[in-house]
């Protein structure tokens, strides 16, 4: 059963989360494959948001077998953010918390970092995370929220009042999920902080329609996790904030992975 939206998942058990398999794989691993792989030859994933958030529950016990491929793109995405020590950051459909080092070793034990998944999947990996790493509960909370609910009083709720101000805020890999991703990026924005900053990292397929190859990627990627690769998902950011910043990398099979970020004014009529 899941846990109420919105809940922080600070005692959140990790007694039944397989561990890491050593050797030669379990009986149980193969089983998860098997229910894997029923769910990407359905394309569950398209359905709606609650498929979305159980086919991430399947997942999440793969999804750190690519960390290290991604992980020279998530240092750029952590060094357009700007971090410094004590800042409050929330990272939005964290997952199993692959941004999670990179964030601490900026901001220390004396910032707090917030992350929010709707998979309670991704969630009790993350949780695992953290205690591999002893990171102190004060300092990192966990989320079960569907980011288009995300607000600042939900979040004052949550972690009892003692964040006064959110001053970055990322999201890698969420945007092209997401089915309501303009309206998620728009919760993101109001709880940011004025003068705080907010960076976005996700895949992109330029002119998806004019040649056959891309086509068939883009379709690929809708099966397998949901996401529109076709999304301009930068341009909601580029177009409100300011001190701009954008990165692309070519990826695979003609995507590319496009790093930006931007500085919220501190008129927050934008």
């Amino acid at each position: 059963m899941l846990p109420e939206t919105g809940r922080s998942l600070s005692k959140l058990s990790t007694d039944d989360v397989q561990k890491p398999a050593q050797g030669f794989p379990t009986p149980a691993i193969f089983t998860r494959a098997a229910r894997w792989a029923v769910l990407l030859i359905t394309g569950s994933a398209r359905l709606n948001k609650v498929s979305t958030a159980e086919w991430y529950d399947e997942f999440a016990d793969f999804y750190d077998s690519a960390e290290q491929r991604y992980r020279p793109f998530r240092l750029e995405l952590i060094n357009q953010l700007r971090l410094r020590p004590s800042h409050t950051v929330i990272d939005v459909a964290c997952g199993t918390g692959q941004n999670f080092e990179l964030i601490m070793r900026k901001i220390g034990e004396s910032g707090q970092l917030i992350g929010v998944d709707y998979s309670t999947g991704m969630l009790k990996k993350a949780k695992e995370r953290i205690e591999r790493h002893k990171w102190s509960s004060q300092a990192i909370h966990l989320v079960y929220a569907d980011a288009v609910r995300l607000n600042q009083e939900m979040l004052q709720t949550i972690l009892a009042n003692n964040v006064q101000r959110i001053d970055r805020i990322i999201c890698s890999f969420g945007l092209a999920v997401a089915a309501d991703w303009e309206d998620v990026f728009a919760c993101m924005w109001n709880v940011l902080a004025p003068g705080g900053r907010c960076a976005l990292m996700d895949g992109y397929l330029p002119n998806p329609r004019e040649e056959l190859r891309p086509r068939l990627v883009n379709t690929l990627s809708r099966t397998l996790t949901g996401a529109d690769v076709t999304r301009r998902f930068w341009e909601p950011l580029k177009e409100k904030c300011i001190r701009y910043e954008e990165r692309s990398f070519p990826y695979r099979l003609g995507t590319q992975l496009v790093v930006a970020s931007g500085t919220k004014p501190i008129d927050s009529s934008r």
